[in-house]
């Protein structure tokens, strides 16, 4: 019935016959509507989409601008202005530090710190490596910003459209099993869910991190599976956020390991992403990963570069368990991924599975605190993944296996 859930040798047989599919002008004009209907629905959806004045647009919005410094207290009210100018005001209010945010134990620590990033251009020049390691999207924006538009409005837009390429990319990897109106009905349940469709509203660029794995997702599971180009998805992923290596490093090596490109493609591939790596952690002059948990976990230090503080052994191990409790959620869809895995030992999705597995506990390591955005490609994999298997295991009725069958052959 579908790629997911076909043996390698029935894979090889309707390889033919899914070549035959789009071979005559009609079914290339019926997959044309098909992709038309798909931006319609996801046009539709978007409207649903509310923007997130997260703390995280006040840097990104920093970036946007020029600064030197000769012109920091400038640009440190420029920042500001263009904030004031789009934020409403409520939400301008929490981020400048003049109401209390609701975080509990940390309420005042975090008053203190936006106080004093809005009150001195140092503290915001500070925080900007964090950011900065993310290339992409501030580059994206001062992209944007050049030809007019202004900068939280060149966030927001940038964020819509990587929801609006992750929905496309899910879209194809709903279509390699399903027929029309079965993935256009999947996608529309997946992409509403609240922790996809908030995707769409954050300032990060998560949308298009979810986008790029979900494409790299559909380069490996098709009938043909174009591994290189997986690969490429994948190294560009690294541009967007550089926590994607993880995903890289085992992707390369299990499709090594699987045969299904030579090691000299493989070692490559992982040696240009961690060089993209390196290249954004020293340009942006990033602190390092035990400075970032010390500063996301311990204490919200506006000078993080004079302090350096980093965490110890002891105060790690403390952050871990302090998050299990906080992070249920990845956990259930790592359970998830861990049984689809074994139901998927003759497939192509075999070794996707493994490798996205160990990226997300690897990721869960490096960051124990998953908030959803972070793993949204991940989790939408697992849950496309899930759906072709339960409708093929649940659905024993031969003529409905027909109507979810995306190949005629498949009769």
């Amino acid at each position: 019935m579908t790629i997911l859930i076909r043996s390698p040798r029935s894979n090889a047989a309707d390889e033919a016959a899914i070549e035959r599919i789009y071979a005559s002008p009609r079914d290339l004009l019926s997959a044309l509507a098909g992709w038309c209907a798909c931006l319609l629905l996801l046009g539709l959806l978007s409207t649903t989409i509310a923007p997130s004045y997260n703390w995280d647009l006040v840097p990104y919005v920093a970036l946007a601008g020029e600064r030197d410094e000769t012109t920091s207290r400038a640009w440190h009210e420029q920042t500001w202005r263009d904030l004031a100018s789009a934020v409403p005001g409520t939400h301008l209010a929490l981020l400048r530090g003049a109401v209390a945010p609701d975080a509990g134990e940390r309420s005042g620590d975090i008053l203190q710190f936006r106080r004093r990033v809005a009150e001195d251009p140092i503290a915001l020049e500070q925080q900007l490596p964090f950011y900065a390691v993310k290339p992409a999207y501030p580059l994206a924006i001062r992209g944007l910003v050049a030809i007019g538009l202004e900068p939280v409005r060149a966030a927001f837009a940038i964020s819509v459209a990587g929801w609006f390429a992750l929905g496309l990319a899910l879209f194809a990897l709903l279509r390699v099993s399903f027929r029309l109106w079965v993935a256009l009905g999947l996608l529309g349940v997946f992409m509403a869910l609240p922790m996809v469709r908030a995707l769409g509203g954050f300032a990060t660029p998560d949308s298009w991190c979810a986008a790029l794995l979900v494409a790299g997702m559909v380069a490996l599971t098709v009938s043909r599976p174009r591994y290189v180009s997986a690969l490429v998805f994948f190294v560009f992923a690294v541009l967007v956020r550089p926590d994607s290596l993880l995903l890289l490093l085992p992707i390369a090596a299990v499709l090594a390991i699987g045969g299904c490109v030579s090691w000299r493609v493989a070692a490559s591939a992982a040696l240009i992403g961690a060089l993209c790596f390196f290249a954004q952690s020293t340009l942006s002059g990033n602190y390092g990963w035990l400075t970032l948990m010390h500063y996301s976990f311990v204490d919200y230090d506006p000078y993080p570069r004079w302090a350096l503080q980093r965490v110890g052994l002891s105060e790690l191990l403390q952050i871990y368990w302090s998050q299990f409790g906080h992070t249920r959620q990845f956990f259930w869809f790592l359970a998830l991924g861990g049984g689809l895995t074994l139901l998927a030992v003759r497939t192509r999705w075999l070794w996707p599975l493994l490798a996205l597995l160990a990226y997300m506990g690897a990721h869960w390591l490096v960051f124990p605190d998953q908030k959803d955005r972070m793993l949204v490609g991940a989790y939408l994999v697992i849950v496309a993944a899930a759906a072709q298997l339960s409708l093929r295991w649940l659905i024993g009725l031969p003529r409905l296996r027909v109507l979810l069958a995306t190949s005629p052959e498949a009769r």
